[in-house]
């Protein structure tokens, strides 16, 4: 594995809105399927597309706005660049967090801990496993001078 050489401001900054973001409409996902489905295993899907729609609406504006910003013409070129440093950037990490390790986390600690607990817990444990990957892939991205 790589050696992370970014530091820990670099990364807040990155990170950090779309994590506010992503930890409200986790929330919002999750009552809002647990208000019409009643199934905690289905809510727990709900907190995890409702933490996407948060975090990757956060990543996506400020990619483009930062590209904007830098003096980029925004065109097809531009969107199809944004996609794809984006989806080597989060492809497998969201995957897996997507699919396996998020809507699990979320299940378990609800059971265990609660709604109101358990959602922000399993978001914690879950954004462990994710910035692990997501963070390695960024600053080979940086390393490479694909990132801003």
């Amino acid at each position: 594995m790589p050696r992370i050489t970014g530091n820990w401001r670099d990364w807040i900054a990155r990170y950090g809105w779309a994590e506010i973001w992503g930890v409200v409409t986790s929330y919002l996902g999750y009552f809002a399927v647990f208000y019409l489905t009643g199934s905690p295993v289905t809510a727990a899907f709900g907190a995890s597309f409702g933490e996407n729609v948060g975090y990757y609406g956060c990543i996506i504006w400020r990619e483009f706005a930062g590209r904007m910003r830098a003096g980029q013409k925004l065109d097809a070129a531009m969107a199809r660049s944004v996609c794809g440093d984006l989806l080597y950037e989060f492809g497998l990490p969201e995957l897996l967090d997507s699919f396996i390790v998020r809507p699990a986390a979320t299940f378990f600690a609800v059971h265990i801990f609660g709604a109101s607990i358990g959602v922000i817990i399993a978001k914690i444990a879950s954004d462990v496993v994710f910035y692990v990957l997501a963070v390695t892939l960024y600053e080979r991205r940086k390393a490479k001078g694909d990132a801003a």
